[in-house]
């Protein structure tokens, strides 16, 4: 399983950037426009002809879904490495399985359709879209939400990794096993219960609440400092402390944006049914994390890498760039970052 660091991936992205100018991926890029009152649907793609423009389905082809289009892929649909852009206005019709494909869904864009689930070889970016109930993502899958929520149903997401960003997050999303789950800045949803398996990397913004944390799972807080019941732990920077006890309160500041957290630490298994209430079971694994100085992607080391993923999400708008803590996202948050280098 692919296992992305919190707030590392803006890194690869650039890198992949970078790569791409030096010429070493060498791939011919075409567009292919779905315009208001279009709609592309499967006869199109198997043709590879639309509206006059003539297209390859694989790597360097996107398509764009402008307002008022619709791309209407079909029943499981494999696209081959090819890209979609949804535009503000434009649709993406859901409601089946998604194989090899980059997906980014525009502010104000739709997917419809109950039930729509990403397999291998998917990354979609969401960027306030709305979008049917129902989603699930499994094999290699990244989700990347920097506005907007998905609500992921009973046991449809497993093996995938979701990255959680501004203004972002989940409705209830029940039974995430097996999968990655960072979470740098937004608001984290409500109601997400993550099974053996599945790790939750939260550094900033207000964390999933109510929070279930089932045997063999783990969460790790990456923090200014922490405490229980009042009492300061004693963190040393760069190695996790493991939480053992439970039944008590934790509180503290997590280290990208300087917001504050409050969980108790209770173990009790509630109601299937039931909608309120954390869990932190005693099989769980809890760890606390204070990050060195500049180590903005979390893996341990202060390096270029960390400037180059900080830009990155930077360029979104995110909250969890603030990183002095002012209420702006600007260049002074930048500086704050090398000044801890």
């Amino acid at each position: 399983m692919k296992a992305t660091m919190s707030c590392g991936y803006g890194a690869a992205v650039v890198h992949g950037a970078l790569a791409l100018l030096a010429g070493v991926v060498s791939v011919e890029a075409q567009q292919v426009i779905i315009g208001s009152g279009q709609t592309l649907t499967p006869t199109d793609l198997a043709a590879g002809v639309f509206e006059g423009q003539a297209f390859v389905l694989g790597p360097g082809t996107t398509f764009v879904v402008q307002s008022g289009g619709e791309l209407r892929p079909g029943a499981n649909p494999d696209l081959l490495g090819a890209a979609v852009s949804v535009e503000g206005g434009g649709v993406l019709r859901g409601g089946t399985h998604f194989v090899n494909v980059s997906i980014v869904l525009g502010d104000g864009s739709q997917v419809l359709g109950w039930g729509t689930t990403l397999g291998d070889g998917v990354t979609l970016s969401c960027e306030g879209a709305s979008t049917d109930p129902y989603w699930g993502a499994s094999g290699d899958a990244v989700v990347n939400m920097y506005a907007g929520y998905l609500d992921v149903f009973d046991g449809l997401a497993h093996d995938a990794v979701f990255n959680l960003y501004d203004g972002s997050g989940f409705t209830e999303a029940r039974n995430i096993g097996n999968s990655v789950v960072n979470q740098c800045g937004g608001d984290g949803g409500y109601l997400a219960r993550f099974e053996a398996g599945t790790r939750y990397r939260v550094s900033g913004g207000d964390r999933i609440d109510p929070l279930r944390l089932m045997p063999s799972s783990t969460a790790t807080f990456y923090v200014r400092e922490a405490a229980i019941n009042g009492v300061p732990l004693d963190l040393t920077t760069g190695v996790p402390t493991i939480i053992t006890q439970r039944f008590g309160t934790f509180t503290g500041t997590f280290v990208q944006n300087g917001t504050t957290f409050e969980a108790d630490l209770s173990e009790n298994e509630l109601t299937a049914t039931s909608f309120t209430g954390e869990i932190f079971s005693a099989d769980a694994t809890i760890e606390v994390v204070r990050p060195l100085g500049g180590d903005f992607n979390l893996d341990g080391a202060a390096n270029g890498d960390d400037v180059m993923g900080f830009l990155f999400v930077q360029s979104k708008g995110v909250d969890c760039t603030d990183r002095n803590v002012d209420g702006n996202i600007d260049a002074f948050d930048t500086a704050t970052l090398l000044n801890e280098f």
